[in-house]
């Protein structure tokens, strides 16, 4: 993070403060000139608009106290407050009414973006942490004691933390300004309660919700809009403030602290022995506590970084070139949007600073969900080494350049670079520059495109979006949809359509149906296959269907076996359509084997890292039946094969009865030794009681000759350290799957009925979730026995607590929890669908990990919102092998007691079919780009034109090199009449690029301009009119000759 803006507010600030004091003192000509000119170089601070409103306040506040002191009328006071705030604001209105605009479109899109989420709430924990009642008061920090491989960031954070001598140096500022205040109060002073007031006021944010009333920082951040986001980091925006007003305060302290003693003494002697003995000490112990200033040490050295010269000749070679091309800087930001170089630098990207092109990264993508969304599609990419997806993600967002740097340091927090992977992609791409190391690449040209009105993305075509849709075409793969819930099982989520009312119908065709998966549906004793696909809630598509009579209490359908009440309710699996076969079994066809001698006999094992370990036992029970497993490893278990007499496929239930300690939950999982795998994904039970009873049908079929075992767990949370868990019932039952069914009643016909879009009203889309071995299902009332593995916690003295409460719940304080579910296995080139739906009940939300085995870094991470319960949908590619991967739900506490729940979570693989799905009219329009040219030279250039002249084409889209927003704005000349083209015009392509559709139009020319930039033009000419009014009027004050 750049702390320039933080720099400027240090040394600005007071001398904004000063030229406020001398202008309300005395508002003449060169108080106003001082002012005008203080206010403007004070502007370079408000880069960060938070600290502005920060400041705000108290430069209004100070204001107000300045004037309440003048002997004048109220009339005067209120022309004093409005002249003084007006001639600063005046300064101020260049960025301000930018901002304004930049506020109200996309504020929601920075609270929301997963970066602005992976910090705020984290960063407010970490705050209590550090931000103590005292370590406030001593002006200490949570980055005075950065540690980076065990050294310490700070040249002196070791004596402040360590030395009792530094820690009472730093309350000496807080103890003589509280001495101020109180003597101010006595000798009725009231003046210092103003500053009084901000000291008090600034300490109490800085401290967040630390005591002394901690919970009213709490409900400030819970009631009180933005709250949370600008005082994130209350010692960033009020350091200062507390600051000013303790040393005014404290320099009262000292003086009246000197006159109380001088009080005891009559003798002039000795008040002058305690002025050169008590005011040089106070010097001295201040000088000593700062003296990492002398030793050259005001910046930790990591601060300052000489950056390597390639990096100006980058900028050079494209100015001299006149290459102004998007550029993607690679490899991606890996620590959050920081990179970490292994010249020294650690941080957001500086090219900007450097390079005059547009650069494509993370750290320049908070506050555009278009932005983020695209790079974080463009990270999973270059992780999976998927060389034809980013050709064409660089040829949507028009990147025409590739910045490879080679010094970037692959280890990160968020995951870890292969650059042999990102070389790989790059290995076509021609290298136009090399210097150190850098290597510029050039992006691949791509012919003309033609492109498509929809709604939403859809495969394999280049597609715009209106804002008024004419010809609507739309993808339900695609489609931005919210108020997301799992129904039944289908996710189902929601749009609003907003265009010209009419008629859309399916692209299905007959011979779609082999490839399509399967939806079952058990109506009384007809147990009815059709075709399954995502699609929008009133369609009425004649299907094709196959229909087997008879009532089973069980049915395998492909490789998934179900019981008949899940199939009451429509249900999918991912077997085609086309191959699949149904078999029927009764509960009377299972036989049951008692499995408790199986496993009384047998050696307990640590299963968290697969070796026999003399702390688990298995002991029978003396006095009851079953046996008791008890360990003091991580993960205590025993196992057994199951061998049974069975001679063909089969499926399996087992039941288990159990009691347990408090905080322990039992486990089990049929392994299978082929498979490499737990057919069960669910392993560990939970109960409300320490006893509990289940029994547990196993989804998925198990071949003839499939070599499985039985493993029992136990787990637990506790502080002692030890697991302990009685099984009194092991039971495993099966059935031969050998009754397959025959079709009594089967269609082949399809026809696609039309879809009505009416303009104004809310369709929902219904997104089939696929059972089978390619996916994992959870929810909430279909799983309340089950919980997923959990850590043990780091402490025995932290609040940590797992249970089942409509979700998997998780509760803990200064520790975390980590809870863990297998899920599948991803295979290259697929992609594949997440959803969850989880609440932030308290402190820090919690993180959806998808990390594959063996590995530490997430693959795909995502986090919960801040205090609220909110759903999510993602899709994403796996690695470039076969792995297995699972899920991580971790809550974290540094402080805070911290709550979070996830209640829905689903993944799978999505059919490559379901992707070309889509709804159109029968008569779709091509559409052909114009490009609009820059009027001006500069990339940062917001002003753009072009002429049209004898269009080839009917239907044309005139478009800018920038995102969507409503900022811009488009004026058509049709020959001396000039007109603003309306909303109606207004379109992206890609997804994110603005555009207009200029069909059937007869302009000559159209120019476009982003129209809040002529409100900070504007704040600029009243800059130059103010400079020039008070220059003027000293000019004839003062009769100078100019």
């Amino acid at each position: 993070q750049s702390m320039s803006p933080y720099i400027s507010n240090f040394g600005f600030l007071p001398l904004l403060l000063w030229s406020i004091y001398l202008f309300v003192k005395k508002d003449n000509l060169k108080n106003a000139l001082f002012l005008f000119l203080s206010s403007i170089i004070y502007s370079s601070t408000n880069v960060i608009a938070t600290l502005f409103v920060v400041n705000f306040i108290f430069i209004f506040s100070f204001v107000i106290f300045l004037v309440l002191n003048q002997k004048v009328n109220l009339k005067e006071k209120l022309f004093r407050i409005l002249k003084t705030i007006g001639l600063f604001l005046l300064t101020q209105l260049f960025w301000i009414l930018p901002f304004i605009h930049y506020t109200a479109t996309s504020s929601g899109d920075i609270i929301n973006s997963f970066t602005n989420r992976t910090i705020t709430s984290s960063v407010i924990d970490l705050e209590s942490d550090m931000q103590t009642t005292i370590n406030s008061a001593r002006f200490y920090n949570r980055t005075l004691f950065e540690v980076d491989n065990d050294e310490y960031f700070f040249p002196m954070a070791e004596e402040f933390q360590v030395y009792d001598f530094y820690k009472v140096l730093g309350l000496v500022p807080a103890f003589f300004g509280l001495l101020g205040l109180i003597f101010g109060i006595v000798k009725k002073n009231y003046k210092l309660i103003f500053w009084g007031v901000f000291a008090i006021g600034s300490w109490f944010l800085i401290k967040v919700t630390n005591p002394p009333l901690g919970e009213v920082f709490v409900w400030m951040q819970n009631n009180i809009p933005l709250f949370k986001q600008v005082f994130r980091w209350p010692f960033s925006k009020l350091g200062e403030i507390l600051l000013i007003s303790i040393v005014l305060l404290s320099t009262f302290g000292i003086i009246y602290f000197h006159s109380f003693l001088g009080s005891f003494f009559s003798k002039r002697i000795i008040k002058k022995i305690l002025i050169f003995t008590t005011i040089p000490l106070v010097l001295l112990f201040s000088l000593a506590y700062a003296e990492y200033m002398f030793r050259g040490d005001l910046f930790p050295k990591r601060a300052l970084v000489e950056i390597p010269n390639e990096y100006f000749e980058l900028g050079e070679y494209l100015k001299e070139n006149e290459l102004d091309g998007r550029i993607y800087y690679a490899p991606p930001a890996n620590n959050n949007y920081f990179r970490e170089y292994e010249w020294g630098f650690w941080g957001s990207q500086f090219i900007s600073y450097i390079v005059p092109n547009p650069i494509m990264d993370m750290s320049s993508a908070i506050g555009s969900d278009v932005s983020e969304n695209a790079l974080l599609e463009i990270n999973n990419v270059v992780r999976n080494g998927n060389a034809d997806r980013f050709k064409k993600l660089l040829d949507q967002y028009d990147v025409e350049y590739v910045l490879y740097d080679e010094s970037i340091v692959s280890k990160g927090f968020s995951f870890d670079i292969d650059k042999g992977k990102v070389l790989s992609i790059l290995s076509g791409y021609e290298k136009i520059w090399e210097s150190g190391s850098l290597k510029l690449f050039l992006a691949p040209l791509n012919n003309e495109k033609i492109y498509t009105e929809a709604i939403s993305d859809v495969l394999n075509k280049d597609i715009f979006v209106k804002d008024f849709p004419r010809y609507p075409l739309l993808s339900p793969s695609g489609m931005n949809i919210g108020n997301l819930e799992i129904n039944g099982n289908e996710i189902l989520g929601q749009f609003k359509y907003e265009g010209y009312s009419t008629y859309v119908k399916s692209n299905w065709k007959e011979e779609d149906i082999k490839s399509l998966p399967t939806a079952i549906k058990l109506t009384k004793d007809v147990l009815e296959l059709t075709p399954s696909y995502p699609y929008i809630y009133g369609e009425k598509n004649t299907k094709p269907y196959k229909q087997y009579n008879g009532r089973y209490d069980y049915y395998v359908v492909g490789n998934t076996l179900f019981t008949s009440n899940q199939l009451e309710e429509s249900t999918s699996i991912s077997q085609t359509y086309s191959s699949v076969g149904v078999f029927g079994i009764q509960e009377s066809d299972f036989k049951a084997v008692d499995f408790k001698a199986n496993l009384i006999d047998k050696k307990g094992n640590d299963c968290s890292g697969g070796i026999v370990t003399e702390s688990t036992s298995v002991i029978a029970q003396e006095l009851s039946s079953g046996f008791n497993l008890k360990g003091s490893s991580e993960l205590p278990c025993v196992f057994s094969k199951i061998s049974l007499p069975v001679d063909t496929d089969y499926v399996l239930k087992i039941a288990l009865n159990w009691e347990t300690k408090e905080k322990n939950f039992p486990g089990f999982c049929i392994y299978s030794e082929d498979r490499k795998e737990c057919l069960n994904k669910e392993k560990f039970l939970y109960s409300d009681n320490p006893y509990g009873d289940i029994e547990v049908t196993l989804d998925r079929v198990i071949r003839k000759n499939e070599h499985i075992s039985l493993i029992l767990y136990t787990v637990d949370t506790n502080k002692e350290f030890s697991s302990e868990s009685t099984f009194r019932e092991v039971t495993i039952k099966y059935a031969n799957v050998h009754n397959q069914l025959s079709i009594n009643k089967e269609s082949s016909n399809w026809r696609n009925e039309d879809v009505f879009l009416e303009d104004g009203t809310l369709y929902s889309i219904h997104i089939p979730l696929l059972f089978g071995d390619t996916s994992y299902i959870y929810n909430s009332w279909n799983n309340e026995n089950f919980l997923w593995q959990p850590n043990r916690p780091d402490t025995g003295e932290s609040i940590f607590d797992v249970s089942v409460r409509n979700g998997q719940y998780q509760r803990v304080q200064n520790d975390y929890i980590n809870q863990t579910v297998n899920l599948l296995t991803t295979t290259p080139g697929k992609q594949y669908l997440m959803y969850w739906n989880g609440e932030n009940i308290s402190n820090i939300p919690a993180d959806v990990c998808l990390i594959y085995d063996k590995e530490e870094k997430c693959w795909i991470q995502d986090m919960l919102y801040s205090n609220e319960r909110k759903s999510e949908i993602k899709y994403f590619e796996g690695d470039s092998s076969i792995k297995h991967l699972n899920l991580i739900f971790g809550s974290t506490s540094y402080k805070l007691l911290t709550e979070n729940k996830l209640s829905e979570f689903a993944i799978m693989e999505y059919p490559d079919i379901w992707k070309s799905f889509i709804y159109s009219q029968e008569v779709q329009r091509d559409y052909k780009e114009i490009e609009m040219e820059r009027v001006f030279k500069s990339v940062n250039s917001t002003f753009y034109k072009v002429k049209l002249d004898d269009l080839e084409n009917r239907y044309n889209l005139v478009s800018i090199p920038q995102a969507k927003s409503s900022g811009w704005i488009a004026i058509g000349r049709d020959g001396l009449l000039f007109n603003v083209l309306d909303a109606k015009t207004r379109a992206s392509i890609d997804g994110w690029k603005q555009a207009w559709d200029i069909s059937n139009s007869t302009y000559d020319a159209i120019s476009v301009i982003y129209w809040p930039n002529l409100l900070g033009y504007l704040g600029y000419a009243i800059i130059l009119l103010e400079g020039a009014y008070l220059v003027s009027k000293l000019k004839n004050k003062m009769g100078w000759v100019m």
